[in-house]
Formats: C-alpha cells, sequence, structure tokens
C-alpha cells in the first residue's frame, strides 16, 4: 500500500457508510426550506423526502431541521453541514464539467489567482472588504467586473 492509499483508506471507508444521495436531499430540504418543496424539485414524494432527512438523522448527532409553519428550519448543525456539502457539490460538478466549461473555469481560476497574488484582495482598488470579494467571485465565474479607478 503506498502513501496515498494509507492516508485515504479512511476517508473511503468512512464514505462507504453514508448514503451520497441523502445528502442531495439535505441539501434541497435546506436550500427550499421545506420537504414538499424539496420534493417536489427532485421528483420524489414528500414522503421519500421525510423518510431520507429521517435517515440522515441516524447518521448525524442532531435533528437537521425543525418544523415551522408549513416549512423547516435548519439547526445550527444543518447550517454548518450545508456549508461544507454545498461546497463539495459545487466542487464535484466543475470536476464533472457537465456544461464543457473546463477551460474557462480553468482560465478564470488562473486570472482570480494572479489578481489575489499581485494586489491585497482585501483592498482591492480601495474597495471595501466585501465588495472586492465580490469583484473576485465576478472574475471566477466569468462575469467581467466593472472596476472604476477615480484618480
Amino acid at each position: 500500500m503506498d502513501r496515498y492509499e494509507k492516508n485515504h483508506h479512511p476517508t473511503f471507508k468512512a464514505l462507504r457508510n453514508i448514503d451520497l444521495n441523502l445528502l442531495t436531499i439535505f441539501e434541497a430540504v435546506y436550500i427550499h426550506k421545506g420537504i414538499v418543496n424539496a420534493a417536489k424539485v427532485l421528483n420524489l414524494t414528500p414522503s421519500a423526502i421525510s423518510q431520507s432527512i429521517q435517515k440522515l438523522r441516524s447518521t448525524f448527532p442532531d435533528p437537521l431541521f425543525i418544523r415551522k409553519g408549513q416549512g423547516v428550519t435548519p439547526t445550527a448543525y444543518a447550517a454548518h453541514l450545508h456549508e461544507y456539502i454545498s461546497q463539495g457539490f459545487e466542487s464535484i460538478l466543475c470536476a464533472l464539467d457537465i456544461n464543457n466549461n473546463y477551460e474557462k473555469a480553468h482560465y478564470h481560476r488562473r486570472v482570480l489567482t494572479h489578481i489575489r497574488r499581485t494586489i491585497d484582495a482585501t483592498n482591492l482598488f480601495g474597495h471595501s472588504e466585501s465588495e472586492s470579494e465580490i469583484i473576485c467571485s465576478q472574475c471566477a465565474s466569468g462575469r467581467t467586473p466593472v472596476i472604476t479607478i477615480s484618480g
């Protein structure tokens, strides 16, 4: 067993114990703030969504969602999970390159990396930190940011 296999074996073992399809359902419930809405988006029955959430509850030490009116509210733990799961899904979708955007995305990532190395991204041309992040995300997403430099 080489070094790569030794270091990554526990990851594969842990992932085998989680049905990754349940994470898709989790994300749909989180984003659409309800079981019925998630069921519509995923073309499943609300009962199937509820059963999937129950399975996730047995996997994680948290109820994940609390019923509120017609929908659900995520717990703090669910919000924490969502941060990582959504990033993971985004990475997977980028890797699969469903829309054949690999070259374009690769170019924009290089541009963004160059911008961040060349200038202080937290103070991009005198912009606030949040404005600088928007400009950097626009570069990464392929949208051309408009930067006005007053002299």
